[in-house]
Protein backbone atom coordinates (compact mmCIF):
# COMPACT_ATOMS: atom_id res chain seq x y z
CA UNK A 1 0.00 0.00 0.00
CA UNK A 2 1.38 3.68 -0.52
CA UNK A 3 1.27 4.28 3.23
CA UNK A 4 3.47 1.11 3.83
CA UNK A 5 6.14 2.14 5.47
CA UNK A 6 9.42 -0.38 5.55
CA UNK A 7 10.08 -2.44 8.71
CA UNK A 8 6.65 -1.57 10.20
CA UNK A 9 4.77 -4.53 10.42
CA UNK A 10 1.55 -4.73 8.44
CA UNK A 11 -1.17 -7.75 7.76
CA UNK A 12 -1.16 -9.72 4.42
CA UNK A 13 -4.44 -10.74 2.43
CA UNK A 14 -4.00 -13.41 -0.21
CA UNK A 15 -6.82 -12.49 -2.93
CA UNK A 16 -7.44 -16.24 -5.35
CA UNK A 17 -9.11 -15.96 -8.17
CA UNK A 18 -11.22 -18.29 -9.19
CA UNK A 19 -11.56 -20.92 -12.03
CA UNK A 20 -10.86 -20.03 -15.59
CA UNK A 21 -9.66 -16.52 -13.91
CA UNK A 22 -6.63 -14.64 -13.44
CA UNK A 23 -4.84 -13.05 -10.47
CA UNK A 24 -4.91 -9.74 -12.88
CA UNK A 25 -8.82 -9.85 -12.96
CA UNK A 26 -9.30 -10.38 -9.27
CA UNK A 27 -6.96 -7.93 -8.76
CA UNK A 28 -9.03 -6.00 -11.15
CA UNK A 29 -12.72 -6.64 -9.89
CA UNK A 30 -12.36 -7.52 -5.89
CA UNK A 31 -12.00 -3.79 -4.84
CA UNK A 32 -8.76 -5.22 -2.33
CA UNK A 33 -6.12 -2.66 -3.41
CA UNK A 34 -7.94 0.46 -2.80
CA UNK A 35 -8.62 -1.27 1.05
CA UNK A 36 -5.43 -2.19 1.30
CA UNK A 37 -4.08 1.50 0.68
CA UNK A 38 -7.35 2.91 2.88
CA UNK A 39 -6.30 0.13 6.02
CA UNK A 40 -2.10 -0.31 5.27
CA UNK A 41 -2.09 -3.63 4.72
CA UNK A 42 -0.36 -5.97 1.95
CA UNK A 43 -2.61 -7.39 -0.44
CA UNK A 44 -1.33 -10.43 -2.92
CA UNK A 45 -2.94 -12.06 -5.64
CA UNK A 46 -1.89 -15.80 -6.47
CA UNK A 47 -1.95 -17.05 -10.02
CA UNK A 48 -3.30 -20.87 -10.10
CA UNK A 49 -1.91 -23.57 -12.43
CA UNK A 50 -3.84 -23.55 -15.59
CA UNK A 51 -6.40 -20.75 -13.85
CA UNK A 52 -7.08 -23.46 -11.38
CA UNK A 53 -6.44 -24.47 -7.60
CA UNK A 54 -6.85 -27.77 -6.27
CA UNK A 55 -9.25 -26.91 -3.56
CA UNK A 56 -11.80 -28.91 -3.14
CA UNK A 57 -12.78 -33.20 -3.43
CA UNK A 58 -14.29 -32.56 -7.22
CA UNK A 59 -12.65 -29.07 -7.63
CA UNK A 60 -11.28 -27.88 -9.64
CA UNK A 61 -9.38 -27.85 -13.19
CA UNK A 62 -5.45 -28.89 -13.79
CA UNK A 63 -4.33 -27.69 -10.32
CA UNK A 64 -6.75 -30.86 -9.37
CA UNK A 65 -6.14 -33.37 -11.80
CA UNK A 66 -2.34 -33.19 -10.87
CA UNK A 67 -2.67 -33.23 -7.05
CA UNK A 68 -0.93 -30.18 -6.74
CA UNK A 69 -0.14 -28.54 -2.69
CA UNK A 70 -1.79 -25.40 -3.14
CA UNK A 71 -2.07 -24.89 0.48
CA UNK A 72 1.36 -25.36 0.41
CA UNK A 73 2.01 -22.40 -2.26
CA UNK A 74 -0.06 -20.58 -0.31
CA UNK A 75 1.83 -20.65 3.10
CA UNK A 76 5.34 -20.65 0.46
CA UNK A 77 4.04 -16.97 -0.71
CA UNK A 78 3.33 -16.23 2.76
CA UNK A 79 7.01 -16.79 3.79
CA UNK A 80 8.71 -15.34 0.51
CA UNK A 81 6.79 -11.66 1.20
CA UNK A 82 7.12 -11.74 4.87
CA UNK A 83 11.15 -12.04 3.80
CA UNK A 84 10.87 -8.77 1.72
CA UNK A 85 8.32 -7.02 3.41
CA UNK A 86 7.53 -6.62 7.55
CA UNK A 87 4.36 -9.06 8.25
CA UNK A 88 2.38 -9.12 11.23
CA UNK A 89 2.43 -12.85 11.57
CA UNK A 90 -0.75 -13.26 13.52
CA UNK A 91 -2.72 -11.25 10.67
CA UNK A 92 -2.39 -13.21 7.77
CA UNK A 93 -5.48 -13.87 5.93
CA UNK A 94 -7.11 -15.29 3.06
CA UNK A 95 -9.96 -14.57 0.67
CA UNK A 96 -11.06 -16.04 -2.79
CA UNK A 97 -13.77 -16.06 -5.11
CA UNK A 98 -15.53 -19.73 -6.03
CA UNK A 99 -12.54 -22.03 -7.09
CA UNK A 100 -10.25 -19.44 -4.53
CA UNK A 101 -13.26 -19.28 -1.82
CA UNK A 102 -12.91 -22.86 -1.77
CA UNK A 103 -8.98 -23.02 -1.57
CA UNK A 104 -9.69 -20.52 1.50
CA UNK A 105 -11.62 -22.71 3.32
CA UNK A 106 -8.88 -25.53 2.76
CA UNK A 107 -6.26 -23.36 3.52
CA UNK A 108 -8.31 -22.78 6.81
CA UNK A 109 -8.51 -26.93 7.41
CA UNK A 110 -4.92 -27.34 6.71
CA UNK A 111 -2.84 -23.87 7.25
CA UNK A 112 -4.45 -22.41 10.47
CA UNK A 113 -0.93 -21.89 11.93
CA UNK A 114 -0.17 -19.68 9.34
CA UNK A 115 -3.13 -17.64 8.58
CA UNK A 116 -5.31 -16.22 11.28
CA UNK A 117 -8.42 -16.37 9.93
CA UNK A 118 -10.28 -16.78 5.92
CA UNK A 119 -13.21 -15.29 4.47
CA UNK A 120 -14.57 -17.59 1.46
CA UNK A 121 -16.85 -16.29 -1.47
CA UNK A 122 -19.14 -18.46 -3.65
CA UNK A 123 -17.88 -21.62 -2.57
CA UNK A 124 -18.68 -23.62 0.49
CA UNK A 125 -16.25 -26.13 2.37
CA UNK A 126 -15.67 -28.35 -0.32
CA UNK A 127 -13.47 -31.65 1.64
CA UNK A 128 -15.66 -34.49 1.21
CA UNK A 129 -16.88 -35.96 3.68
CA UNK A 130 -16.53 -32.24 5.66
CA UNK A 131 -15.19 -34.03 8.50
CA UNK A 132 -12.36 -34.80 6.43
CA UNK A 133 -11.17 -30.90 7.12
CA UNK A 134 -9.06 -31.07 10.80
CA UNK A 135 -8.15 -27.59 11.68
CA UNK A 136 -5.27 -27.90 14.00
CA UNK A 137 -6.70 -24.76 15.81
CA UNK A 138 -10.20 -22.90 15.79
CA UNK A 139 -9.96 -20.36 13.05
CA UNK A 140 -12.10 -17.63 12.37
CA UNK A 141 -13.93 -18.37 8.92
CA UNK A 142 -16.26 -15.81 7.73
CA UNK A 143 -18.14 -17.37 3.98
CA UNK A 144 -20.06 -15.49 1.66
CA UNK A 145 -22.57 -16.57 -0.60
CA UNK A 146 -24.98 -15.68 -2.87
CA UNK A 147 -28.70 -17.77 -2.35
CA UNK A 148 -28.88 -17.54 -6.42
CA UNK A 149 -25.36 -18.80 -7.48
CA UNK A 150 -26.29 -20.73 -10.60
CA UNK A 151 -22.56 -21.92 -10.94
CA UNK A 152 -22.40 -23.16 -7.23
CA UNK A 153 -25.95 -23.18 -5.60
CA UNK A 154 -26.07 -22.43 -2.44
CA UNK A 155 -28.10 -25.17 -1.45
CA UNK A 156 -25.73 -27.46 -2.84
CA UNK A 157 -24.98 -30.16 -5.27
CA UNK A 158 -23.34 -33.68 -5.67
CA UNK A 159 -19.83 -32.09 -5.59
CA UNK A 160 -20.46 -29.52 -2.66
CA UNK A 161 -22.25 -29.31 0.09
CA UNK A 162 -25.71 -26.61 1.13
CA UNK A 163 -23.72 -23.44 2.57
CA UNK A 164 -25.94 -24.01 5.69
CA UNK A 165 -23.90 -27.40 5.94
CA UNK A 166 -20.32 -25.83 5.77
CA UNK A 167 -21.49 -23.51 8.38
CA UNK A 168 -22.56 -25.90 10.76
CA UNK A 169 -19.30 -27.74 10.48
CA UNK A 170 -17.04 -24.93 11.00
CA UNK A 171 -19.52 -24.20 13.42
CA UNK A 172 -18.60 -27.67 15.19
CA UNK A 173 -15.16 -27.62 14.12
CA UNK A 174 -14.57 -23.93 16.23
CA UNK A 175 -16.51 -25.98 19.03
CA UNK A 176 -19.20 -22.52 18.92
CA UNK A 177 -22.09 -22.54 21.43
CA UNK A 178 -25.42 -21.10 21.98
CA UNK A 179 -26.93 -19.87 18.78
CA UNK A 180 -26.12 -17.56 15.53
CA UNK A 181 -26.42 -13.79 16.09
CA UNK A 182 -28.11 -12.61 12.89
CA UNK A 183 -26.81 -9.39 11.23
CA UNK A 184 -28.64 -8.46 8.37
CA UNK A 185 -27.81 -11.14 5.64
CA UNK A 186 -25.45 -12.51 8.30
CA UNK A 187 -25.04 -15.04 10.70
CA UNK A 188 -22.32 -15.66 13.21
CA UNK A 189 -21.47 -17.25 16.07
CA UNK A 190 -19.96 -15.34 18.47
CA UNK A 191 -19.17 -18.05 21.19
CA UNK A 192 -16.70 -19.90 20.14
CA UNK A 193 -13.42 -21.89 21.35
CA UNK A 194 -10.40 -19.02 21.39
CA UNK A 195 -12.26 -16.15 20.92
CA UNK A 196 -13.02 -17.13 16.81
CA UNK A 197 -15.88 -16.07 15.07
CA UNK A 198 -17.82 -18.30 12.20
CA UNK A 199 -19.85 -16.70 9.93
CA UNK A 200 -22.31 -17.20 7.03
CA UNK A 201 -23.62 -14.52 4.88
CA UNK A 202 -25.92 -15.48 2.42
CA UNK A 203 -26.76 -12.84 -0.17
CA UNK A 204 -29.39 -11.94 -2.44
Amino acid sequence: PSTYVPGSAVPLVLDIHGYTGTSNAQAATSGFRAVSDAENFIVAYPQGVGNSWNAATFCCGDARAAGLDDVGLAVAIVDAISAEFAIDSERVYATGLSNGGALAHRIACEASEVFAATAPVAFPLGLLPLSACQPSRPITVAHFHGIGDTVVPYDGTFWAPASQSSFSSWAEKNQCEGAPVSDGPCETYTQCADGVETTLCSLD
